[in-house]
């Protein structure tokens, strides 16, 4: 019986330790996505009144950016995806 208990909670523990290695990961990639977006913003800004000499390197280098921030993002089932309407955001209405 004290088996079972110490095998129980040992599963919970385990449990929350990936909960928790889950939530930093998913932390750190909404950090990275702040910054792809800080960067569009700007340039976006700059384009009407001032537009950078370099301006497809930069573009080409924000899409380098939002490929290296996808492949280490973690995934998001998609149940939890439809059901949060991630879909619906500022950038996508």
């Amino acid at each position: 019986a004290i088996l079972s208990v110490a095998s129980a909670a040992l599963a919970g523990f385990d449990r929350s330790q990936r909960f928790l290695e889950n939530a930093e990961k998913h932390r750190q990639a909404g950090a990275a996505w702040t910054n792809v977006v800080q960067q569009t913003e700007l340039l976006w800004e700059q384009l009407p009144t001032n537009p950078p000499q370099d301006l497809d390197s930069r573009i080409a280098a924000i899409g380098k950016q939002m490929d290296e921030v996808t492949a280490k993002s973690p995934q998001i089932p998609e149940r939890v995806f439809r059901k949060c309407q991630i879909g619906q955001t500022y950038v996508f209405p």
